[in-house]
This record gives C-alpha cells, sequence and structure tokens, in this order.
C-alpha cells in the first residue's frame, strides 16, 4: 500500500470511531448500574431516565432541579 493513500486515515478514523462508540456503550452500563443501585440511598435525589442514541442512560438528581 502506498503511503500517499487515503484509505489508511479514513480506516484510522472509522475504526476509532467504532471502538469510541462501543466504549461509551460499556461505560454508560457501568455508570446506570451504578445510580440505580446507590440513588435510593438519598431520600432528596429522584431516578431521572433519559433515552439516548447509544442507549438508556439513568442519573440521579437532586429534586431541587426538578420543579
Amino acid at each position: 500500500m502506498k503511503s500517499d493513500s487515503l484509505l489508511t486515515p479514513v480506516l484510522a478514523v472509522v475504526m476509532g470511531t467504532g471502538l469510541g462508540m462501543l466504549l461509551s456503550v460499556a461505560g454508560q452500563k457501568v455508570l446506570n448500574a451504578h445510580t440505580l443501585e446507590n440513588c435510593w440511598r438519598t431520600p432528596q435525589r429522584q431516578l431521572v431516565h433519559l433515552r439516548l442514541f447509544q442507549g438508556d442512560a439513568w442519573y440521579c438528581v437532586d429534586k431541587r432541579y426538578l420543579n
């Protein structure tokens, strides 16, 4: 393969983007498990569910900010 080929940098960008998206999905699953397990321990907080492009997300938000 020639060094001036456009295929190499394009392939690197595509592979990097795919790997980054896979890692973000895995990271969100870990964060969701932690949030669902620990949010109920603080009475002034409430679970908030969001639907994102990489999947569902759960966040533990202070109730003062939800009014």
